[in-house]
């Protein structure tokens, strides 16, 4: 008898399961592409400045399609108009759910995600007493509206961790900017990091 046949292996493809259950939250990667001096480039509100070559592209979509969902903040979408999607051949199918964090639901109604809601999941995590017409014009695009405690003036995360889990999510995907990568950190709720 052999005891602990990929035993590692089996911890890496249950550990979204593992963490959901013991610590009622998704396991959560921190997706960083930085430029040659370390610092985040921003996009211009059209589309985003790349700071990495094809390959490091591709293996970042990849990525999307071992993760039930990918979270950004509302600067991220003004900023660079993301899809949020996995565009590599045979897998778009593969792409998860888009989670937008948004105090005050500041993301333009032409924004990609917003366009794109009823044919991929998109979330918005927002503060209960958010903008109640923008609340309507974004879920007549399919955008799900989730309420979220406000603590210290921000989403607070451990809410927005707890909505995720109570919707299945189990592997989290934060590419957000800086400030949202230091809002997870601060809240210890980082358990893998991916540089670029």
């Amino acid at each position: 008898v052999v005891r602990g046949v990929g035993a590692a292996e089996a911890r890496r493809i249950t550990r979204g399961h593992i963490v959901r259950i013991t610590e009622r939250r998704p396991f959560t990667t921190l997706k960083l592409a930085l430029d040659q001096s370390g610092e985040i480039a921003r996009g211009n509100g059209v589309s985003p400045i790349w700071v990495t070559g094809e390959i490091s592209r591709a293996h970042g979509m990849l990525l999307r399609a071992h993760f039930d969902a990918i979270l950004v903040g509302s600067a991220t979408v003004r900023d660079d108009d993301p899809e949020l999607t996995c565009r590599l051949p045979g897998l778009l199918d593969r792409s998860p759910a888009r989670i937008i964090l948004s105090r005050s639901l500041d993301v333009p109604a032409g924004a990609k995600l917003i366009r794109s809601a009823a044919e991929i999941p998109t979330w918005m995590m927002t503060a209960p007493e958010s903008d109640a017409q923008k609340r309507v014009q974004l879920t007549s695009h399919g955008v799900e509206i989730h309420d979220i405690a406000v603590v210290g003036g921000e989403l607070w995360l451990p809410a927005v961790m707890e909505a995720l889990v109570s919707r299945g999510i189990t592997r989290l995907l934060v590419e957000g900017g800086p400030r949202i990568w230091r809002s997870f950190a601060d809240a210890a709720l980082v358990d893998e990091v991916i540089l670029y």
